[in-house]
């Protein structure tokens, strides 16, 4: 029998690389080992994939799995499937192991003060707050700093509190932290708090950053009333 295969479409630009997350449905039963899952161009060339379930069938199969890679521009569709098995050896195949698809991967470091991510192009610590090449020299360096502007053209600075990492994997890697936001003399107790991950992925310079905002104060409505206006 056939195996499964799913063909994922990538809206590319004209040239250049780029990161893709893809969360991609299967029927019950047919997935039980995300590594198993192979990734493929559109010239049948292995892609290196890295694959996590994120919702599971009653009998713990996958409904639901992640997948991300990097993406090529001209090389037309994606196809996903299940690993066929080795003649020889019985053994899966994923495609992160599959002959010609070596390449960069991420590294991570706690040896420091605070956590770093080497994706084999640049280096990030704590977040993005100091970026360099990976092979570069040490003392270049590159500080970029978060701050939030309000509408009046207020600057709040934001302070983390905790920094972990969420998810590690040779292809991406995504770290998180958490903090508060105020005004930049701290004599001012911050009013908001936030939440931000950093995606970073196995040979490229970008990173992708989702920066959520909450408000940890509790409405009041005096007498239980809500006036709408």
């Amino acid at each position: 029998m056939e195996s499964p295969r799913v063909v994922l479409k990538v809206s590319t630009p004209a040239a250049g690389r780029g990161p893709v997350t893809a969360g991609v449905p299967w029927p019950r039963g047919v997935i039980t080992d995300p590594s198993r899952l192979t990734l493929a161009d559109g010239n049948g060339r292995p892609i290196p994939v890295q694959a996590k379930v994120t919702d599971r069938w009653a009998d713990g199969s996958a409904r639901w799995v992640r997948l991300d890679w990097i993406a090529e521009a001209g090389v037309g569709e994606y196809a996903v499937s299940v690993g066929a098995r080795s003649v020889s050896d019985g053994s899966t195949q994923p495609v992160a192991h599959a002959p010609g698809s070596d390449g960069p991967v991420v590294r991570l470091d706690g040896s420091k003060a605070g956590p770093a991510v080497d994706t084999g192009t640049f280096r990030f610590e704590g977040g993005i707050d100091s970026v360099s090449p990976s092979n570069g020299p040490a003392d270049h360096q590159t500080r970029v700093r978060i701050q939030v502007v309000w509408a009046d053209d207020r600057i709040w600075d934001v302070r983390p509190y905790g920094i972990r990492f969420d998810e590690t994997g040779p292809r991406s890697t995504v770290l998180r932290l958490d903090g508060r936001v105020g005004p930049p003399d701290h004599t001012t107790q911050p009013i908001l708090e936030y939440e931000a991950q950093f995606h970073y992925f196995a040979g490229l310079s970008v990173v992708r950053v989702e920066f959520t905002l909450r408000n940890p104060r509790r409405a009041e409505h005096p007498g239980g009333l809500w006036d709408l206006g």
